[in-house]
């Protein structure tokens, strides 16, 4: 896939990619990248979380929606944020920036060049938070 990388900073880069439609993760879950144009070995694989919100929820069929009052809530979230949204049908990766292939990445954000992307995943298991009563979630 193409995928563009962009500078946020001296010390972040975000790789932004178009969904594939079979392309489905939970929060939490990992991708292997692999970008030919960055890497200096043949199928140099780098395991990185993945950023952006998941629509797969929007994605279910009809019958499978839920009925009632959730259904009424998800047809209120569907209808306020749409399907269209375009942070939906992107895969996002902030990607810190060190030495090695992060830096050769940076430097192609520098370039501004569209990257060619192979995904590899999703990997890892969501977190079930819904055994307990509270849950802090701590991000950096």
């Amino acid at each position: 896939m193409d995928a563009t990388a962009e500078l946020l900073s001296d010390d972040f880069v975000r790789l932004r990619l178009h969904r594939p439609s079979h392309f489905h993760w939970t929060p939490g879950q990992t991708a292997y990248l692999i970008m030919p144009s960055v890497s200096r070995l043949p199928f140099e694989a780098h395991p990185f979380t993945i950023a952006s919100f998941n629509s797969n929820i929007f994605d279910v069929p009809e019958e499978q929606k839920p009925r009632g009052e959730k259904s009424t809530q998800f047809s209120l979230a569907e209808h306020a944020l749409g399907s269209s949204v375009p942070f939906w049908k992107e895969v996002v990766f902030f990607i810190n920036v060190r030495s090695g292939f992060t830096a050769r990445l940076k430097e192609a954000a520098l370039k501004g060049d569209k990257l060619k992307v192979f995904i590899d995943g999703p990997y890892g298991p969501s977190p079930n938070l819904g055994s307990y009563d509270t849950s802090v979630l701590i991000a950096g």
